[in-house]
């Protein structure tokens, strides 16, 4: 959406990849602590229990549901490429790539609002999870770990990034008395994606995959507005 040069881009994937997979182990690995930590927290997970295990672990998969999720997802992006090919370009929206993915994300989370395609949307993961994994091989092919000592700044950042978030985690799970695994979960979604993030919550308990996709979906769409409107402010600052 930036266009970011690819000196830089290559060397945030590397960093991206390293950072959110390292936080991703500490979480897994932290969840033979949990009694203890959930103790530290002042959570009471049984409090809990019922609304999670209210979530169904499995949907079932219907034909239909897939042919008309993979019909609407093909007619969304083709619209919105249209579209994109037509709206002026602007210092938050610098290219048609860029409008081409907010109109998708809007569109997507509007649509949402509407019944059947929320039905749609129980077999989104066997079109869902292969499309994702092509992006995430694309996007890793053009890493380049190289770059990551010529910009040793970026694992800099990268860590503060982690531990500023890991403090208010920390903070804001004492003050609200959440159990480590709603916490990690939450945290994932917020550090890693829509894969790691359902595995991470899985592994404190079944019931929280499920949670942890709604996180990492809800926390992806936000983060591209934000990220936008981050990237505006920082170029007002420098001056471009």
């Amino acid at each position: 959406v930036l266009e970011t040069p690819e000196a830089i881009f290559t060397a945030l994937i590397v960093v991206d990849a390293v950072i959110a997979y390292s936080w991703m182990a500490l979480l897994m690995a932290l969840s033979s602590h949990q009694i203890g930590l959930n103790r530290w927290l002042g959570a009471e997970p049984a409090q809990q229990k019922k609304e999670v295990l209210a979530i169904p672990l499995h949907t079932p998969h219907r034909f239909g549901s897939v042919v008309g999720g993979i019909a609407f997802a093909l007619f969304l992006t083709i619209v919105s490429l249209f579209y994109s090919a037509h709206l002026p370009t602007s210092v938050l929206v610098s290219s048609r790539n860029g409008w081409a993915i907010l109109l998708v994300s809007t569109a997507s989370l509007l649509s949402t609002l509407y019944k059947p395609i929320r039905h749609l949307g129980y077999s989104s993961s066997i079109m869902g999870q292969p499309a994702l994994y092509i992006v995430l091989a694309a996007m890793g092919a053009q890493g380049n770990p190289t770059a990551l000592w010529e910009t040793p700044i970026w694992i800099l950042l990268g860590l503060l990034t982690v531990a500023f978030h890991a403090l208010w985690m920390l903070l804001g799970g004492k003050w609200l008395r959440i159990p480590l695994g709603i916490l990690a979960t939450a945290s994932q979604a917020n550090i890693g994606g829509v894969v790691s993030t359902p595995l991470v919550g899985a592994i404190y308990n079944q019931h929280l995959a499920a949670i942890g996709l709604l996180l990492a979906l809800g926390c992806n769409a936000i983060g591209t507005y934000l990220g936008l409107i981050s990237a505006a402010l920082s170029r007002w600052l420098l001056g471009f």
